[in-house]
């Protein structure tokens, strides 16, 4: 099956898919959040908000309960040699006192980390935007980096690309451009468990996150350029 969406961005190793904007991903309402990849994995929205009026509909998390959860599957059960892709805009403070806001994870990680995700700086504005990894090793073996020094305010969009390669260098791109690197120690940990839009260990998202794309393998920085040129004119990038 061929992947729904914007033909004109990258759909080669393409695993999941979910852009608010089309109607074969939601129709608006209720819980049901359809991939559009070729996996077909169902996602639920819990406490669903949709906001029609901004950029042609976007899923709207309000920093409190509303967010989606992505089943586990082996499709998304990747160690090296992947991508995620997220576009986001943050309205306010998701965690009130907490020291970050969770935009994208993947959970299943050692002693409950996540393997994978971005998180933004929760009550600074401008906030950093970082990605942190939990690896094969010794209990709580994490690494982070920052993707861009104050790198989010509030109410802009911003897209956000983060590659593994096959051999564990972590790379972070900001508005389609390349901005961090990050050695890894080895291949991930994934217990192939689920994941999550909007939320992460108890840290909650306030804002917009309309669109969330997983790769099977290391897109190229012209692969991550041509995704962003593809789409930011709809953000009014």
């Amino acid at each position: 099956m061929a992947a729904h969406g914007n033909p004109d961005t990258v759909t080669d190793g393409l695993v999941f898919y979910v852009d608010s904007a089309d109607k074969n991903c939601y129709g608006g309402s209720g819980a049901t959040v359809n991939d559009l990849s070729p996996s077909g994995l169902t996602s639920t929205f819990t406490n669903p908000i949709y906001d029609s009026s901004i950029n042609q509909g976007s899923f709207e998390y309000d920093g409190i309960d509303s967010y989606i959860t992505v089943p586990a599957a082996d499709e998304t059960n990747l160690l090296n040699n992947f991508s995620f892709e997220v576009w986001f805009n943050k309205q306010g403070v998701g965690s009130v006192g907490s020291a970050y806001d969770s935009i994208f994870q993947k959970n299943g990680g050692i002693s409950g980390y996540p393997v994978y995700g971005i998180r933004a700086a929760s009550e600074a504005n401008p906030a950093n935007l970082s990605m942190y990894f939990a690896y094969s090793g010794n209990s709580g073996d994490v690494s982070n980096g920052i993707i861009k020094t104050n790198g989010i305010t509030i109410n802009e969009w911003i897209c956000c690309t983060v590659t593994v390669s096959s051999d564990n260098n972590a790379k972070g791109y900001y508005q389609g451009v390349l901005s961090s690197n990050l050695s890894l120690n080895g291949d991930l940990k994934d217990d192939n468990d689920t994941c999550l839009i909007g939320i992460g260990d108890g840290r909650r998202w306030n804002g917009y996150i309309p669109i969330v794309k997983i790769y099977n393998r290391e897109l190229s920085a012209l692969e991550v350029k041509q995704n962003f040129d593809a789409t930011k004119s709809r953000f009014g990038l």
